[in-house]
């Protein structure tokens, strides 16, 4: 199958992160608008919930945007130093020994790896360094913040103020 020129094809650690980005964008909205609307707590709890889980939902994914590119470099000189010399210890004699059908699979298989090893690499760091580690430890303060700016407001139901 041939891809159209004009359509944007990313890395494996690239498309991931950016689906995992998406799904952290929606649950941030999800988040939000539970919170901002939850019968069961006052207008004031619900306004600093939602205050919060709006903070947390920009760091996280400003966060994530922001260190895509950098680990998956970082991940790539990694992978190619640490992990391939040890998948592939007599490469350089399989490919002087090979077909050209050979030798075409082992780089193909070589590539493979190693986008697969990045990209694995890059969501652990992305969803447990930056995700559970950075993210909660930046949010606390901004969620102070956003809640003294009063960014988001309860929702409010008849008879409530």
């Amino acid at each position: 199958m041939k891809i159209p020129q004009n359509v944007l094809v990313l890395a494996p650690a690239a498309s991931i992160a950016v689906s995992l980005i998406a799904k952290d964008a929606v649950g941030c909205y999800l988040y939000v608008t539970q919170a901002r609307s939850n019968k069961k707590m006052t207008p004031k709890q619900r306004a600093d919930v939602a205050n919060y889980d709006l903070a947390n939902g920009i760091i996280n994914i400003g966060l994530q945007l922001a260190a895509v590119k950098p680990i998956e470099k970082l991940m790539t000189k990694l992978v190619d130093k640490k992990f391939m010399d040890k998948f592939f210890k007599n490469r350089m004699q399989e490919l002087s020994e090979g077909t050209f059908k050979d030798i075409m699979s082992n780089i193909s298989r070589h590539e493979g790896i190693a986008k697969g090893a990045v990209a694995v690499l890059s969501v652990i760091i992305c969803q447990y360094l930056i995700k559970r580690v950075l993210s909660p430890y930046l949010s606390v303060p901004a969620g102070e913040w956003a809640k003294q700016k009063g960014i988001i407001n309860p929702k409010l139901y008849d008879g409530k103020t």
